[in-house]
């Protein structure tokens, strides 16, 4: 319950009577919930800091991720030429084994 609630329920003379105090309360209670604010605030802060790194890491684990997916590719490339030149290669190596009737054969 609040200061502001609690004083509703006094009477008149009662809040006369201690009105010292309920102002001294009512200023506590300003400051607490200043307080209060500023522990949100910092805890907000934390939790952005926290997201700020996360990211970081994320964005640092995909380049290094596209960097290996690059590497692949061109190692994918290498070995598609290559499997392309031995094709022909042993095509090349097919045909003189061929017997010179069955090349004119074909």
């Amino acid at each position: 319950m609040k200061v502001s609630d609690y004083i509703k329920t006094l009477t008149p003379e009662e809040r006369e009577k201690h009105k010292d105090l309920i102002k001294e309360c009512l200023e506590r209670e300003k400051k607490l919930e200043k307080l209060n604010i500023e522990d949100k605030i910092r805890e907000l802060s934390a939790v952005e800091n926290n997201w700020y790194e996360t990211i970081k890491k994320l964005k640092n684990a995909l380049t290094e991720l596209q960097g290996e997916l690059k590497e692949m590719y061109t190692n994918a490339l290498k070995a598609k030429q290559q499997s392309q030149i031995l094709k022909e290669k042993i095509s090349d190596v097919q045909l003189r084994l061929m017997k010179k009737e069955d090349f004119y054969k074909a």
